[in-house]
């Protein structure tokens, strides 16, 4: 699972999907969006295992401890940790993912994965406007390198889940919009409702 929503672990169980059957839990970052529903997860099943950065994980424990009163240490012991680091390989079921920083308000992560010769990239929630990062770089918000890498090689897989929240700390759907149709038909929107994509644009 990737930053299941609140009561996920109930519409599962009602779909007849057993807990057993989730073993991982991808945590992008950090807001309520996004993480509420693996504290639930932890909470629901025997110990499962949480995959993302020290620093996020750092944000997490301190949160829900705040939330729930425990002491840092017992939330850590409900559930098993699994450290990534940015732009190595992490093997999760067979599948080799590399995880990187997305560009938003607090540290987050998406990763690309490959499993028997395909390919899947998730963005998680970030803002991807090449022009505006190219501002941001002249005004020394952030380096050449790392707006390269933002920008780059993250259309070529065979299927693409990009976010179209609401800018300036998401992507604007135009931006989205005018990518080539090569690139839309692999290509499936998260963080939007159905009905705020843009008609006729060829997204999804």
């Amino acid at each position: 699972m990737i930053d299941p929503p609140p009561f996920s672990t109930v519409k599962l169980k009602k779909l007849g999907i057993p807990d057993s059957l989730v073993e991982w839990v991808i945590i992008s970052h950090c807001h309520g969006d996004h993480d509420a529903g693996v504290f639930q997860k932890i909470l629901d099943t025997e110990k499962v295992e949480v995959i993302t950065t020290k620093t996020i994980m750092g944000s997490f424990i301190r949160k829900y401890s705040a939330i729930t009163g425990l002491q840092p240490e017992k939330t850590s012991s409900l559930f098993k940790f699994r450290p990534v680091t940015i732009g190595a390989p992490c093997y999760i079921n067979g599948g080799q993912f590399r995880f990187f920083y997305s560009l938003h308000t607090i540290p987050a992560i998406g990763f690309s994965v490959t499993y028997h010769g395909k390919s899947l990239y998730f963005s998680a929630d970030t803002f991807y406007w090449p022009e505006k990062m190219q501002e941001m770089v002249q005004k020394g918000v952030m380096t050449q390198e790392r707006c390269d890498d933002l920008c780059n090689n993250k259309f070529n897989h065979d299927i693409i889940l990009h976010e179209a929240g609401v800018p300036p700390i998401h992507t604007p759907m135009k931006v989205l919009a005018e990518l080539s149709d090569d690139i839309k038909k692999n290509m499936y929107l998260v963080h939007v409702a159905e009905k705020d994509i843009i008609p006729n644009s060829g997204l999804k």
